[in-house]
């Protein structure tokens, strides 16, 4: 079964979600999570791990997860693209106000506002490390590690 080589993936991004949605104040908001066994490309180069759609004026969003690329980050990166994609939720309703080229503004403020938060509870803010040191993550994923992620 295709479907459930990332099952250990999936629930430990379910068990992330169910810790840090109560700190950000996220039962108020829907936030979905959708796990892709690809990206949109044919070969699962891209290294995106996630995406967020935001619909903040009924207070939803998607998170996109593109397992392929997760499957290969610790835990604990895991844990900060959640909480990235998940500032990205909260700061939906300024989005669509900044003009495109200063959209690198944006992500720039996603970016400090998730440090802070990890750093409020111990973890080490930065990027994530790109390393699998948890191999039952990644162990039932049977698909080959191409491109940059």
């Amino acid at each position: 079964m295709g479907s459930d080589r990332y099952k250990p993936l999936k629930r430990t991004i379910r068990t992330l979600a169910a810790e840090w949605e109560p700190r950000l104040d996220l039962p108020g908001i829907l936030v979905a999570h959708r796990f892709h066994n690809k990206w949109f490309d044919d070969d699962n180069s891209d290294t995106t791990v996630a995406n967020t759609v935001a619909r903040w004026e009924y207070r939803e969003a998607v998170i996109h997860w593109y397992l392929p690329s997760a499957v290969r980050l610790a835990r604990s990166d895991l844990e900060m693209v959640l909480v990235h994609e998940y500032v990205h939720v909260l700061l939906g309703p300024i989005r669509e106000s900044i003009p495109g080229e200063h959209m690198d503004r944006l992500e720039l403020a996603t970016e400090s506002v998730c440090r802070a938060l990890l750093k409020t509870i111990g973890l080490p803010p930065g990027l994530p490390s790109k390393r699998v040191p948890n191999k039952s993550l990644a162990a039932e994923s049977s698909t080959p590690r191409r491109g940059k992620a």
